[in-house]
């Protein structure tokens, strides 16, 4: 099998697995704050939930890049 299918059947897999955790990511929430999910989206992201997931994300992306390079990685290397 070559890699572009291999690739191609883990970005289906990871689609469906996303699909399936913010389908039911809503039920974390139900009862225990005043905020709704109505499902994931970005660019722009809209509702009080998933802006703060975008917000979370951007830090979690920052502090990974930092510490990745606090030890020496060099982010810019492609393979």
């Amino acid at each position: 099998m070559k890699s572009a299918a291999k690739l191609g059947i883990v970005r289906s897999i990871e689609g469906d697995e996303s699909a399936n955790y913010f389908g039911v990511f809503g039920l974390l929430l139900s009862g225990k704050s005043s905020f709704s999910f109505d499902g994931n989206n970005c660019c722009p992201t809209r509702g009080g939930v998933n802006a703060l997931l975008s917000f979370v994300c951007s830090i979690l992306g920052k502090d990974i890049c930092g510490a990745s390079q606090g030890v020496g990685l060099d982010l810019q290397v492609r393979f």
